[in-house]
């Protein structure tokens, strides 16, 4: 009898085991949401939302990427963020890229920056770029733009990632040249980075990221197991981080690692932010 008991329970274990184990790779596209009260921020831009894609690698999101653009256009968001990773490094052609960028298109302004995969794949990259142009997204090169939005003024700026070279060395991303009174956000591909960021984005209230995505495997109750430099429990992985005064938002991403994601569906990001 205690035999049969033992061989019930261990077959239940293994049961529930192999449950959990396909809940953890079953990973639908889901939203995200964030709701941020930031007292630098002008009354006039109270309820603003912003839509971050991140990390898509080219990713597929139902036939002609409808999948994709219904959630994003569901959002109704003020703006778009592209914060990197859009197209692959081992991309030859980018037709899921043009994809995604058409169906964006008139949804809201829509902003990038490059990540790792598009400076690493410098080939194709041109072409990503020629496709920004077309659907009329603007990347930002170490570079800013303001935008008026019911008579107040977000200044934004991306700052690029140099790959194989000292990131910071030598930028200067202030917002001198903003109005005063100017809420500032910044859009930077690599999470992994914040602290250097913090110490250096003076004016900044906000800061768009991802690269890690969500540290790949999701544990209960630990949360990101890996990060893309291949070290462990990475700090700053998929979710809201504050430090000196500057909040990241680190987006999870969209597309697939070279390790399956487990515990880590890929997300869209929506922020509206309020004033106190």
């Amino acid at each position: 009898m205690k035999k049969i008991v033992k061989r019930f329970c261990i077959g239940v274990f293994v049961i529930l085991f192999i449950i959990l184990l396909c809940l953890g790779f079953y990973n639908p596209l889901e939203v995200t949401h964030y709701s941020i009260t930031d007292d630098a921020l002008p009354p006039e831009l109270d309820g603003y939302k912003i839509l971050q894609i991140s990390d898509f690698h080219s990713a597929v999101f139902g036939k002609g990427q409808q999948d994709i653009i219904r959630m994003v256009r569901e959002e109704t968001a003020d703006l778009i963020l592209l914060t990197g990773d859009i197209m692959d490094k081992r991309d030859t052609e980018l037709e899921n890229v043009r994809l995604l960028l058409e169906g964006l298109e008139g949804l809201a302004p829509v902003y990038a920056v490059a990540g790792n995969h598009e400076l690493i794949n410098w080939e194709v990259y041109p072409e990503l770029q020629e496709l920004y142009s077309q659907y009329n997204v603007t990347e930002l090169s170490d570079s800013g733009v303001r935008i008026l939005h019911n008579g107040a003024w977000i200044y934004l700026y991306g700052i690029s990632g140099e790959v194989g070279t000292k990131i910071f060395e030598g930028k200067d991303f202030s917002v001198a040249d903003c109005a005063e009174g100017c809420y500032g956000i910044l859009m930077f591909h690599f999470d992994p980075y914040f602290d250097q960021i913090a110490e250096k984005a003076s004016g900044y209230s906000l800061l768009f990221a991802g690269h890690s995505h969500g540290g790949i495997i999701r544990l209960p109750l630990i949360g990101p197991l890996i990060s893309n430099e291949k070290s462990l429990f990475p700090p700053y992985a998929g979710g809201i981080f504050q430090k000196d005064g500057l909040t990241m938002v680190s987006s999870r991403g969209l597309g697939k690692a070279v390790i399956p994601r487990f515990n880590n569906p890929p997300e869209l990001v929506s922020v509206t932010l309020h004033s106190r």
